[in-house]
């Protein structure tokens, strides 16, 4: 092979057993790119699972505690003033890719390059790959993503694109359109640029938003008819630049999906989530609307669909500043959401209770009225929390939630607004397991056991020859394979 390439493909949503069995299906074309090489068996992805999070993990190599990006949303309430982020609200969901809502020149979607909101938010003490890539003098491209500081070339979705993935959210259109747009952008990003970069990140959401509308039990459908077509598309744009077998390929997704129920009841929304804090003892807690933070409110819900991260205000200073105090306000909530467990709540929508005493002190378990030290508490439970040690210290950080409030999806509940029939951001196995596959020149045919997602770029690294010593992951090829 005349010069080194990675193609790495990163599937929104896909559970990896959809992905293996797709990648085996004799005739696939994803069996094409990637049918053999390296697989590994149990991959695990970061806590909270859920996109802006995990991509932040995925690229970067390092745990959301270090690279600062804590869910789809977080409250920062040691900057001045605090700082609050929402993620996928219409305005900032477009201005993730440098659009404004309304401005001008255009009236509707004016380009503002300067408005990059996860990217600017994302810790400037880690490195993407793209900037590690770039100190190896190698070229990059990156379609899609909402992560792209330091790429040579960001494909950003058409404004027509934009709109696109709009409906397709709103469930007004069939996500394939929103694919299907996705892989024309990459076709012409890669007509235009002549030579193939050395690097090429290739995003493919609208899998995920499909498994939020219909459940995670149409994966294999939607990918079957609606994904696997388009790689033919992609095999042959690829081949007018090199061989498949000239190129390696990593593909992995952010996080998984779990099953849950349709319907309004099991829905666990703000209003509930209010009346618990506002109920709890000493005075209670005014829970901030989703989106906004008024100075009135005294606790901020970074709710995810598997967990909801809750800030708690200092009731006796009432300042942001000051954490808050253990035993009369942080307990006080827990012991508030524990009459919502499995053992008789109405709604019996908790799994689990995590706490700290203060935001220098780690998390622990609180269960039936004592804490527990999380090495102790998931010691027989990695099936169902796979990895969750590590994932719970891997959030750990100044700025991450004084209690984190685990659902219970055994009893078909979730976090949210409105119906969904897939939903993820949970510690368990079906929202924590994610694909790993890498293929190319010299990739044996190898089961893996175990893999992180931030072990996705010292894997990249391992492969283009470039540094990645400021990622948290590891290589997961053996010696040889790189």
């Amino acid at each position: 092979m005349s010069k080194k390439r990675l193609v790495f493909i990163d599937i929104d949503g896909i559970n990896p057993q959809v992905l293996y069995d797709m990648l085996d299906e004799p005739g696939s074309n994803l069996g094409r790119i990637a049918g053999r090489g390296a697989r590994v068996e149990r991959a695990v992805t970061v806590f909270p699972a859920v996109t802006l999070c995990c991509q932040a993990s995925m690229f970067t190599g390092t745990w959301p505690g270090t690279h600062g990006i804590l869910g789809n949303s977080w409250w920062d309430r040691f900057s001045k003033p605090p700082r609050f982020r929402y993620y996928t609200d219409a305005r900032t969901a477009m201005g993730n890719y440098g659009y404004a809502m309304f401005g001008w020149p255009t009236i509707l979607l004016p380009r503002k390059p300067g408005l990059q909101f996860a990217n600017d938010d994302l810790s400037k003490s880690v490195e993407t790959i793209y900037e590690m890539a770039h100190r190896k003098g190698l070229r990059s491209m990156q379609v899609f993503n909402q992560y792209s500081r330091g790429v040579d070339n960001w494909v950003v979705p058409s404004r027509t694109a934009m709109i696109l993935f709009a409906l397709a959210h709103e469930e007004l259109l069939h996500n394939r359109h929103w694919d299907k747009a996705t892989f024309a952008h990459l076709f012409r990003a890669m007509r235009k640029g002549g030579e193939l970069p050395d690097l090429i990140a290739f995003y493919i959401s609208g899998h995920d938003n499909n498994s939020h509308e219909h459940g995670a039990h149409d994966q294999a459908q939607y990918f079957k008819n609606f994904v696997d077509p388009l790689f033919g598309r992609f095999i042959a744009e690829f081949e007018k630049h090199a061989p498949l077998e000239d190129l390696y390929f990593l593909i992995t997704s952010d996080h998984g999906q779990a099953n849950t129920i349709k319907d309004q009841e099991h829905v666990v929304d703000h209003a509930l989530l209010g009346q618990i804090l506002g109920a709890v003892g000493g005075g209670g807690f005014q829970l901030a609307a989703r989106k906004k933070v008024l100075p009135t409110d005294t606790a901020i819900g970074n709710m995810e669909a598997g967990a909801t991260q809750f800030h708690l205000i200092n009731r006796e200073t009432f300042n942001w500043a000051d954490p808050p105090r253990f035993e009369q306000d942080i307990m006080p909530v827990a012991e508030s959401f524990s009459h919502y467990g499995k053992s008789g709540g109405r709604p019996p929508f908790v799994d689990l209770l995590l706490v700290r005493p203060a935001p220098d002190q780690g998390y622990m378990v609180f269960e039936n009225g004592a804490l527990t030290d999380l090495e102790t508490y998931f010691a027989d439970k990695d099936e169902q929390y796979p990895d969750a040690v590590r994932r719970v210290r891997g959030l750990e950080c100044k700025r991450s939630g004084d209690i984190i409030v685990i659902l219970d999806y055994s009893q078909g509940y979730y976090f949210g607004d409105k119906p969904k029939a897939g939903e993820h951001g949970n510690l368990c196995a079906a929202d924590a397991l994610i694909p790993f596959v890498v293929s190319g020149p010299g990739i044996a045919d190898q089961t893996i056991p175990f893999a992180s997602l931030i072990d996705a770029v010292p894997t990249a690294g391992a492969l283009l020859g470039f540094d990645t010593s400021k990622a948290q992951g590891r290589n997961i090829l053996p010696h040889g394979d790189e």
